[in-house]
């Protein structure tokens, strides 16, 4: 089928069925759209997941973009940013060992517990996926373990990389504490030029990395990455 025809499914079921068939690779969502969800079911599924892959899930999130997604769910497209900080941060309470309320402009609980609890500590890697300068970089700067630049030139990431900066700075954070993460689009046809794509990505400062695999698959696409990609990179 076409591109556009491919089902897309719900990311965190789709991940705890690759847990199950899987014992090294991390398994990360690519984005969650985290504002149109509650956190007290988004932390048991993520935490769930944890446990599930023995500590190998990593929670990557977006504020969205789509105002109609919104609309649908009766949630504010305005309040995404600030709702997706508190949400972070509402999550991060449940994870806690011991029962703790929490009050905030969208979420509010007296002392509880959720469980399971991550097997990573204190929670699982939250990658947050975007570049927005106002709003996401924003949130970035407060919350996230990993940015992820999801794609653009390498000046605009180098720029993008300067109002984070700004960002942290304003928000007390040391910048030192975030991956710099890009993907990367897979060229099928030409793996040395994905080469020299990802390599231009690092020498601007990247330290995470995302190779992008588009439908159709070749066949045997991941092994030719990790023979001839992933080792002609240099850090």
């Amino acid at each position: 089928p076409a591109p556009d025809s491919m089902p897309i499914p719900d990311p965190l079921l789709w991940l705890a069925s690759a847990a199950a068939v899987t014992k090294t690779i991390r398994l990360a969502t690519g984005i969650l759209i985290l504002p149109q969800r509650h956190p007290l079911y988004v932390a048991k599924e993520v935490a769930t997941l944890d446990v599930l892959s023995g500590g190998r899930a990593i929670l990557g999130i977006g504020v969205g973009w789509l105002e109609e997604e919104f609309q649908a769910l009766g949630i504010p497209f305005e309040d995404r940013g600030s709702r997706t900080a508190e949400t972070v941060r509402a999550m991060r309470s449940l994870w806690k060992d011991e029962p703790e309320a929490f009050e905030g402009k969208f979420f509010r609980w007296p002392p509880l517990q959720s469980h399971p609890k991550p097997i990573q500590k204190p929670y699982p890697p939250f990658v947050i996926g975007g570049s927005g300068e106002q709003l996401t970089l924003r949130v970035v700067a407060q919350y996230a373990d990993v940015w992820n630049f999801s794609g653009g030139s390498v000046e605009n990431f180098t720029h993008k990389i300067g109002v984070l900066r700004e960002h942290c700075a304003a928000v007390g954070r040391d910048m030192a504490q975030i991956e710099l993460s890009v993907q990367v689009l897979v060229n099928y046809d030409d793996l040395d030029a994905t080469v020299q794509a990802v390599q231009s990505y690092v020498d601007a400062g990247a330290t995470h990395l995302i190779l992008n695999l588009r439908y159709p698959y070749p066949q045997g696409i991941v092994a030719r990455l990790a023979e001839e990609v992933v080792p002609r990179i240099k850090g």
